[in-house]
């Protein structure tokens, strides 16, 4: 059984292959690129995630 915490992306991806997905810890959020799941991960404090998704609002 995997006690993993899951990846999500966007409720507006809408099923899309192409979308970046992110994953919510206890020190952070990391994100990566759906379509290359075990490639690069991007780390982010929770203060600068907030800014992320601010500046995509925006």
């Amino acid at each position: 059984m995997d006690d993993s915490p899951p990846w999500f992306k966007s409720s507006f991806s809408q099923g899309a292959s192409c979308c970046v997905e992110a994953l919510v810890g206890q020190h952070g959020v990391s994100a990566r690129d759906s379509r290359a799941p075990d490639g690069t991960r991007l780390g982010f404090v929770p203060v600068a995630w907030s800014s992320f998704l601010g500046a995509l609002r925006s």
